[in-house]
């Protein structure tokens, strides 16, 4: 075979052969094993296979005139060849490096050492995983780097605070084993201190990464689950919970900052249904099945465990309460909508010129309820969070579309609280640092803000550039709410600045004219985001 691996790039150009023998036509290919080869032109255009009763095979075969490995480095791993762009004058070649993410300028003025620089380097696969750095004392914390992971298997650190069209890369770092060529995917990631990050990989392992001005240190490797990915990773305090939904198991650890360290608390096993999603506030974990039912656990009797004693890491004795919430069907909600429209209605005055008769006979016609019919049981969730002091955020598929859905404690029905876009369905759901914000992300790629002052009935929307191509896969707000970053698995990821005072502003009176019977408000009330850093 011409290369070891698929041919990534093929094409006719002429290999200046210095002055020997001139310009020599010739067919290039550039392949997934990182090497650029030039094959002779004549033999390609003259070859024929042999006679098949000959008995031969009908490979035929063609010269090698020269190769050329990218990058020329021996001690680092071979590229992907995607795609070669050539200058008019053929001297200078762009060659795009799918594995490692990078575009590479091979300087062709000498075809025997073509001298090879890296000019752009970028994720190269989904993004699954964002964070914040933050730099200062505990008060003011600015946000100085954004760090990212993907499946691309590297650990990325970009520099927040120049606006600047295009983000440069400052650290990264790659899980590359001795053994074995093959990427180690990024699954997931989440931040345990101002500086830390703890990340999650497709082989089941999860490792503590510090960041510091020398780049990326490794301070510590777990494997919770057995070669399956670690799909989420949630931290509440000191507590810290890697999920798989290949397994549907919950592994709890206890973070220790000094040393930097996590300690096996132990695991929840779910049978028969996979985990979909997942929330952990303080003590309380919920987790979101594939037949649409939740669990609630409460994990405080694992926070005192004596590891000495344990002779088995199941928490299969933790409290554990099975819920299956009762949805409302759309035509339940418009009649809840009426009745609270007909309560505020009789609570209010009459407006000028409105005589009372006029507003009940209103109020009769709009007492006419829809008859309400079950919905069907099929769906499950995909996105959850917990609020405060006893509630349960969710979203998802089926029967769960449409609206984000409330379910409190004693209650089996939830309570729809926002109407959601009817053509995606969110996949993150998450509490800014402050708690002021609800961040939700839609598998189209948008990312909205719903104000918690506003009982989470309005909300802005983020545009997120060309993450409308993919999912959202994590999306995190800096603790004074100002800077917002958004990864998303089209490898993008992007920067906001946001002025919170004027989105809360606009919350409120969005409110306010709700309860004056007013429908929205004009587009120049919305404060618009800042995206100014774009990767």
């Amino acid at each position: 075979p011409c290369h070891d691996g698929p041919i990534g790039v093929v094409f006719i150009a002429d290999l200046n052969t210095d002055g020997k023998e001139g310009a020599v036509p010739t067919v290039v290919t550039g392949g997934h094993d990182g090497y650029i080869r030039w094959w002779s032109f004549e033999d390609v255009d003259q070859a024929e296979p042999p006679d098949a009763d000959d008995g031969q095979g009908l490979d035929v075969g063609i010269t090698m005139l020269q190769e050329l490995r990218v990058p020329s480095d021996s001690g680092s791993s071979r590229s992907k060849i995607q795609h070669i762009e050539r200058s008019k004058d053929s001297r200078k070649w762009l060659v795009q490096d799918s594995h490692h993410g990078v575009i590479w300028l091979v300087n062709m003025e000498s075809t025997v050492q073509p001298q090879i620089l890296q000019v752009i380097r970028a994720p190269a696969a989904p993004l699954t995983g964002v964070g914040l750095v933050m730099d200062g004392t505990p008060g003011e914390q600015p946000t100085s780097m954004a760090v990212v992971g993907g499946e691309d298997g590297a650990i990325r650190a970009y520099n927040v605070t120049v606006d600047t069209p295009t983000m440069a890369e400052y650290f990264h770092h790659n899980l590359e084993y001795d053994d074995d060529e093959e990427v180690v995917k990024v699954t997931s990631m989440i931040m345990v201190s101002s500086n830390s990050a703890i990340v999650g990989y497709d082989d089941g392992t999860v490792r503590w990464l510090s960041l510091t001005s020398k780049g990326f240190t490794l301070c510590g490797s777990w494997k919770p689950h057995s070669n399956t990915p670690v799909d989420i990773i949630l931290k509440s305090d000191h507590l810290l919970i890697t999920l798989s939904k290949a397994d549907s198991t919950a592994f709890c650890f206890r973070i220790v900052e000094s040393p930097a360290t996590l300690l096996p608390l132990g695991f929840i096993q779910v049978e028969d249904d996979s985990i979909t999603s997942a929330a952990l506030e303080g003590p309380k974990l919920l987790l979101a099945l594939s037949d649409g039912s939740l669990r609630d656990y409460e994990l405080s009797t694992t926070m005192s465990a004596d590891l000495a004693a344990v002779e088995s890491y199941s928490l299969s004795t933790l409290s554990c309460r099975q819920l299956v919430p009762v949805i409302p069907s759309p035509a339940k909600i418009r009649n809840m909508r009426r009745r609270e429209a007909k309560v505020r209605a009789q609570s209010e005055e009459p407006r000028d010129g409105e005589e009372e008769g006029e507003r009940e006979e209103e109020s009769d016609d709009e007492d006419i309820e829809e008859p309400e019919v079950e919905l069907a049981k099929e769906g499950h969730v995909t996105a959850c969070c917990l609020s405060q002091p006893s509630g349960r955020l969710l979203a998802g598929v089926g029967r769960y579309e449409g609206y984000l859905w409330e379910l409190v404690d004693g209650e089996e029905e939830a309570m729809p609280r926002l109407g959601l876009m009817s053509d995606a369905h969110p996949v993150q759901m998450v509490w800014s640092p402050s708690g002021r914000f609800l961040i939700v992300g839609y598998n189209n790629g948008r990312v909205w803000l719903v104000p918690k002052d506003s009982s989470l009935t309005t909300y802005i929307e983020v545009a997120c550039g060309d993450a409308v191509r993919g999912p959202i896969a994590a999306a995190r707000l800096s603790v004074d709410d100002r800077c917002l970053a958004v990864a998303s698995r089209d490898g993008s990821l992007s920067i906001h600045t946001l002025q919170s005072d004027k989105i809360f502003e606009a919350s409120r009176l969005l409110l306010a004219q709700r309860r004056e019977g007013k429908s929205g408000i004009v587009d120049d009330m919305f404060p618009t985001t800042d995206c100014s850093l774009r990767c």
